[in-house]
């Protein structure tokens, strides 16, 4: 009898582990078909790693944007509103709370969706040519996938307006 129900627990578990995992195979099939570039916000707000967290929020409040990339001495960081604690000291350095970022090259897609869903970064610094081109964010992704689901060759059919 117990010995069933650890069988049918990790029945389970593999069960949700290969769904999760084909959607994402899916997901990572329909990126490498599409232009990630359309994606790029190439125009990030970027911060010194020497400002302070209270810049680095003012800065994100006026651009309104929920992430801010801080460029550090020898690379990258990245902040996101979500990581930000209610309460936190807004003298430290940006440099000192930020998460180091890899620059991720624009052609690999498949790095840039691992990146983004698999590790569950909000956002990811894309590089070309070794340098910061800009970031690309889920939301951009998802927003880019429903679109290229929309089959626009069909034509609308025309509401009967009785």
């Amino acid at each position: 009898m117990l010995q069933d129900l650890i069988v049918l627990i990790i029945a389970v578990f593999i069960y949700f582990g290969a769904v999760q995992e084909r959607d994402f195979a899916k997901l990572k099939d329909f990126v490498g078909r599409i232009d990630l570039k359309e994606a790029i916000n190439k125009r990030p707000l970027k911060i010194k790693g020497s400002a302070t967290l209270k810049e680095a929020v003012e800065k994100m409040r006026k651009g309104k944007e929920t992430s801010i990339v801080v460029v550090l001495e020898n690379g990258y960081g990245l902040i996101n509103a979500e990581d930000i604690p209610e309460k936190a000291d807004l003298n430290r350095k940006v440099s000192e709370i930020c998460e180091k970022a890899e620059l991720i090259p624009v052609e690999r897609a498949d790095k840039i969706i691992t990146a983004i869903f698999a590790k569950k970064a909000q956002v990811a610094l894309i590089s070309e040519k070794g340098r910061l081109k800009g970031t690309i964010s889920e939301t951009e992704i998802n927003k880019m996938h429903a679109l290229a689901r929309l089959d626009i060759k069909q034509p609308l059919r025309k509401v009967d307006q009785r």
